[in-house]
């Protein structure tokens, strides 16, 4: 894995840490429970500076369009699709991202999405929204970490509520080294 791809996952990582103020789909703040305490979308309190890595927000496409634009692998100023996490893919091409996801299999060679190269931009289908994560070398991040995919801990294409519907490589960004 070359230096681009760690820093890659490295900001993904500590992005997933941190509680950022994100809006719901009416456009409206998440709610304020407390002084300086606000419920994420499951209706968990949460701390205003720092989260748990592993809890998610529901705001995966907002974390993801964070990390690969501090890294640079994308255009300053570039976000996800405020709609769904599901539409992420259909920006990524003007971004220099190829898709390696094709005729829904994965690349040839490769068992399950614990194959595909760290830094790999996996987007899924399911559910209202869809999600959206980054390959790591031992697990996957979006708004946060967890050592399985999506589909499930087996890496699987499509499990029982998401369905993989592209993955991103960028090789000048670190991800598209295909081992």
């Amino acid at each position: 894995m070359n230096a681009d791809t760690q820093s890659l996952i490295n900001i993904a990582y500590e992005e997933s840490k941190k509680n950022r103020p994100y809006f719901t789909e009416t456009g409206s703040r998440s709610r304020e429970v407390g002084r300086g305490q606000k419920r994420n979308k499951q209706g968990v309190i949460v701390d205003p500076a720092t989260k748990d890595a592993s809890r998610s927000l529901g705001a995966c496409a907002m974390y993801v369009s964070i990390a690969l634009e501090r890294q640079g692998c994308v255009s300053s100023g570039y976000r996800a699709p405020k709609a769904s996490a599901k539409l992420m893919g259909d920006n990524l091409p003007a971004q220099g991202f190829t898709n390696i996801f094709r005729n829904g299999r994965l690349p040839e060679g490769m068992k399950s999405l614990h194959d595909l190269p760290p830094g790999a931009v996996i987007v899924y289908d399911g559910g209202r929204h869809g999600h959206v994560e980054i390959k790591t070398q031992n697990g996957y991040v979006s708004d946060y970490f967890s050592t399985s995919a999506r589909t499930g801990s087996d890496g699987r294409i499509e499990g029982p509520s998401r369905k993989v519907i592209g993955i991103w490589v960028k090789p000048a960004c670190g991800a598209g080294e295909m081992t």
